[in-house]
């Protein structure tokens, strides 16, 4: 798993795999909530630029350090070990909280567009034991299924915008910054949480081929996720107005039910949505799932080969799963796994700084010796 290596651009597109996950799907009620106006693309603009500034500091603290990634080089040093099993612990906690989130609501949302029949239990155990089954193929096949599924993903979101460019009415985003500024300042954080998958470079920039760390695939991939996510708050509030937003479960696939195919030659589009968003969110487990297993074989024990590792986790991650007892439980695990991965994500770059400066501070005493 660790032999793999990739382009930048493959790292790219498995940034943009991994963050769309189930944003889109419920990301512009939480920001209409948050924000409580029609300014809330601003905030996601702000939010998605906070990120970029992420990827900056990432990509400057990986150049130090070629062919390791953030757990490896952070690890060394008197105190490494240490610091390393906290800050993994710290993102364990994360991915185990943030695939239980993910697999409930994909859970409900598969349910109440497809399989309403079907009882839920079924669903999310049958996705987790898929994406467990993808996970022992390892990184590599992984990284093939994104760049098989993105470009459909992408183009089945940009579809579901253009058709309901008819339904659209902007006059609701005027004027601009209405109630001033600090409605869009509270609809920051919430959007900064939302792209957290930039974290996915901590654990694989130094699997890159291009030693050069080239910062612009990543920029690039972020920006397109960004401005999907803005456009997709828009066009919903556009065409549901904004009270109404704040009240739909699931307003992106609502959305979908907004199309008209002339000819009526389909009938649900939300359903051939939501099939093809599930390969999205198929791909956003599985690379969880690698990272969580990464972490518990390669930094906790030790340990190349774990046989037991997929099945116990699947099983413990389907019981974590249906803990919450409702939607608002539901939405309070998104909320932890964000708050646990604000603190894992500044801890991994401030460790990861220290060792920057604990490296050049050796470079230029050993340099000071060789000139004496």
């Amino acid at each position: 798993m660790n032999n793999f290596k990739m382009s930048s651009s493959e790292l790219s597109i498995l940034m943009i795999s991994f963050i769309f996950g189930v944003g889109i799907l419920i990301m512009p009620r939480s920001v209409a909530q948050d924000v409580g106006t029609a300014d809330g693309w601003i905030s996601m603009i702000l939010g998605g630029g906070v990120q970029i500034g992420i990827i900056f500091f990432c990509i400057l603290i990986q150049r130090h350090f070629p062919g390791q990634n953030f757990f490896e080089f952070i690890s060394t040093g008197k105190y490494g070990k240490w610091i390393t099993l906290f800050i993994s612990i710290q993102f364990l906690i994360f991915l185990v909280l943030v695939i239980s989130f993910i697999s409930r609501i994909i859970g409900l949302a598969v349910k109440m567009y497809l399989l309403d029949q079907t009882p839920i239990e079924v669903i999310v155990g049958s996705m987790l034991l898929l994406v467990f089954y993808a996970v022992s193929k390892g990184v590599q096949g992984i990284v093939h299924i994104s760049l098989m599924f993105v470009p459909i993903i992408l183009i089945v979101l940009m579809l579901g915008i253009v058709f309901n460019i008819g339904n659209v009415d902007l006059t609701i985003f005027v004027p601009v910054l209405s109630e001033g500024f600090y409605p869009v300042a509270n609809g920051i954080l919430p959007t900064v949480y939302s792209y957290m998958g930039v974290y996915i470079l901590f654990f694989f920039l130094g699997r890159v081929k291009d030693n050069k760390f080239k910062a612009w695939p990543y920029y690039i991939g972020l920006v397109i996720v960004i401005l999907i996510h803005t456009l997709y708050f828009v066009v919903e509030v556009a065409v549901f107005s904004l009270e109404p937003l704040k009240t739909i479960t699931f307003p992106t696939i609502e959305l979908a039910k907004e199309i008209e195919v002339p000819g009526g030659f389909f009938e649900r589009i939300e359903s051939l949505f939501l099939t093809i968003y599930i390969m999205s969110v198929f791909t956003t487990l599985t690379i969880n799932a690698v990272l969580a297993q990464i972490l518990i074989k390669d930094v906790i024990l030790k340990k190349e080969t774990v046989p037991w590792l997929s099945s116990a986790m699947a099983f413990f991650l389907f019981i974590i799963t249906f803990i919450p007892n409702s939607m608002d439980e539901v939405a309070k695990v998104g909320d932890w796994s964000a708050y646990v991965a604000s603190i894992a994500t500044g801890s991994i770059l401030l460790f990861g700084w220290i060792a920057v400066m604990r490296k050049k501070k050796q470079q230029s005493k050993t340099t000071h010796e060789a000139g004496m």
